[in-house]
């Protein structure tokens, strides 16, 4: 009977991303700071409700050609940095002309293949060489913020997104960077969630398709 239930909503899904005018895309400017494109669509299937779907890549490396971030996330670059990321998720939010409030849930997964130096075993003993380490990580967060109108069709989304997934093992690293996720909050001294993670959400948003019912209410 579930297995049924859920075939019916997957079914369902593609009429309810029509049944809405209001579609926003965006780019979400922090996970720049660490070399990633983070790319996000927010289709309405209700008033108050949206389908948020984000996909993205991570590019960035420590051999001289890319610039390595600021201080405070040089931790969180490694020889080589490769990663991608999809996810989907819910957004509750009521659209208004100017300025509204907003909650999202979402489920990502991201790859990501880096080149490593592990920490070392120990007090005073050689470190280890450096090594290539891939895997998947699926988790889920959680965002609350705030969407500015700056002008016709664009808008400032702002926020704080948080989450957990799966932590990486301990002689691996202890502080990384995953698309669509953000930063490891545990480790090299910081208090936090063995796989716990968070990001600021900072993204320039595009409407592409207005609601007809903000299109009138804005005529009248």
């Amino acid at each position: 009977m579930k297995a049924k239930s859920i075939l019916l909503y997957l079914a369902l899904l593609p009429c309810l991303l029509y049944s809405q005018d209001q579609t926003l895309v965006g780019l979400n400017l922090s996970p720049l700071l660490i070399n990633t494109v983070d790319i996000q669509l927010e289709r309405h299937i209700m008033p108050n409700m949206a389908i948020q779907l984000g996909t993205g890549f991570r590019l960035q490396s420590r051999d001289g050609s890319d610039p390595v971030s600021p201080g405070f996330l040089s931790d969180y670059v490694a020889l080589r940095n490769r990663a991608a990321y999809g996810s989907i998720g819910v957004r509750f939010a009521r659209p208004d002309e100017w300025d509204y409030p907003y909650i999202a849930f979402e489920v990502v997964t991201a790859y990501f293949n880096e080149l490593i130096v592990p920490p070392p075993p120990g007090d005073g003993l050689p470190g280890m060489p450096p090594r290539n380490v891939k895997d998947f990580k699926v988790g889920v967060n959680a965002n609350i913020g705030f969407m500015l109108r700056l002008a016709d069709k664009l808008y400032l989304d702002m926020g704080i997104e948080m989450g957990y997934a799966s932590p990486r093992p301990k002689h691996d690293v202890l502080a990384y960077y995953l698309p669509g996720m953000g930063i490891s909050t545990f480790g090299l001294g910081r208090i936090g969630v063995d796989g716990g993670y968070f990001q600021p959400t900072l993204a320039i948003k595009y409407l592409l398709k207005e609601d007809k019912r903000i299109r009138i209410r804005r005529k009248i």
